[in-house]
């Protein structure tokens, strides 16, 4: 990734994690995992970091692998406990931002353990999925 669209990107991200956070607030990571096809990166931010049971926030700025923005991207987000075979009576809900950053709010986990964020993304015509592996307190 080139220094100019690295630095835009990182400036994206600060604003990202003080919308999702709360002004003022740093984050305490910011990671990035990619799609199932390696077509898209997301680069994320908790909140809180590490999450909780209970109901949490996830930033998301989101880049085809050239790193191109993919503004307007319908995401749908659904929290699963793996070892016990359950999702949340919760449903997530996702704002788009503009510029490729989105907001998930009423990320909501009941109960401590590993969660798996399973993320669909569909790009136009295109439909791919991440899936951001968590350890709830």
């Amino acid at each position: 990734m080139p220094i100019c669209r690295f630095a835009t990107h990182a400036a994206a991200l600060l604003v990202l994690a003080a919308t999702a956070c709360g002004a003022g607030a740093t984050p305490e990571s910011s990671n990035a995992i990619p799609s199932q096809s390696g077509a898209y990166l997301a680069h994320y931010i908790l909140d809180p970091d590490p999450p909780v049971t209970g109901e949490n926030k996830l930033a998301l700025s989101i880049a085809k692998a050239g790193g191109a923005a993919v503004p307007g991207a319908e995401l749908v987000v659904t929290p699963w406990m793996p070892t016990m075979g359950h999702g949340t009576p919760v449903t997530p809900t996702v704002e788009t931002l503009g510029g490729g950053d989105y907001r998930v709010s009423h990320l909501d986990y009941t109960m401590p353990g590993s969660w798996e964020v399973r993320i669909e993304l569909t790009d136009g015509a295109v439909t791919d999925q991440f899936a951001l592996d968590l350890d709830v307190h």
